[in-house]
């Protein structure tokens, strides 16, 4: 190392699993809550809009149209679930 010259910066961490995990939690976590979102404002009542947001075989779009479509929220369940 030259006189006056900085040491070279401690080389950077590779992410692990753990530290990828909490990211990862909190991505997922916002999808579900923008699927609740969209299932509430598209009609769904508290109980469906939980059930259909967690349930990922659900395709989202799918569930929002038949209530636009005038598919009552029962038959609507009957369809998804």
């Amino acid at each position: 190392m030259e006189a006056g010259a900085l040491p070279a910066p401690p080389p950077t961490p590779t992410p692990t699993n753990s530290v990828e995990a909490p990211a990862a939690m909190s991505e997922s976590r916002q999808v579900l809550s923008w699927r609740l979102a969209q299932l509430a404002d598209a009609g769904y009542g508290d109980d469906a809009t939980a059930v259909l947001a967690v349930c990922e075989d659900v395709d989202l779009h799918r569930a929002c149209d038949l209530l636009l479509h005038g598919c009552r929220e029962a038959t609507a369940l009957r369809i998804l679930l």
